[in-house]
């Protein structure tokens, strides 16, 4: 991963490459969107794992977003 001490500075010193193989990652010095897309986050099963969460949904049709703005999302 290109230049992984920002993804350290983000997330944690004790995070490594490996934790990481099965997740997507998109980051800047100042926010991380990190995205589980073919298993399990190596680094979610650490000691001390915590970071900030917040939701994003993304929808890709009209319907989804009335159905997000009604339910109270």
């Amino acid at each position: 991963m290109k230049n992984f001490e920002i993804v350290k500075a983000l997330v944690g010193e004790s995070v490594s490459e490996k934790d990481l193989e099965h997740i997507d990652c998109f980051y800047s010095e100042n926010l991380g969107i990190f995205i589980p897309i073919s298993g399990e986050c190596g680094y979610a099963k650490k000691d001390n794992h915590i970071h900030p969460s917040y939701m994003v949904v993304i929808a890709f049709y009209r319907q989804a977003f009335y159905v997000l703005c009604t339910s109270g999302l």
